[in-house]
């Protein structure tokens, strides 16, 4: 009797086993108001700290030609302010969110990033 082994096909092997599964992106919303002028490079750093994902245009129906790749500031009164679409994981966004809602509640200004 010859025995025949069988042979792994390519469905019964996972040629990365470990392979992490990204998050998923999501879109969010930076709001601030009132914000005082020296914090803003302080906020722009905990973007760049909270926010690893590479960014994603998913803004429906826009214009990338059009779109805001950078943070527009306004004046608003004796501060700054800015509604920023931005994009990451959720668990970024939320960083993110707890980032500006310490530095609001420290300095007296509106801040949040809803998602």
């Amino acid at each position: 009797m010859n025995s025949v082994q069988s042979q792994p096909t390519a469905l019964s092997v996972d040629p990365w086993p470990e392979a992490p599964v990204a998050e998923p992106v999501v879109s969010g919303v930076l709001h601030i108001e009132g914000m005082p002028r020296t914090l803003r490079p302080v906020i722009e750093r905990a973007m760049y700290r909270c926010i690893a994902t590479e960014s994603v245009f998913v803004v429906p129906n826009d214009d990338p030609l059009t779109a805001q790749w950078c943070t527009r500031w306004y004046r608003e009164g004796a501060g700054i302010g800015c509604r920023q679409v931005l994009t990451g994981t959720a668990a970024e966004l939320r960083a993110l969110n707890s980032a500006v809602s310490v530095l609001a509640g420290e300095y007296g200004f509106s801040g949040k990033v809803e998602h």
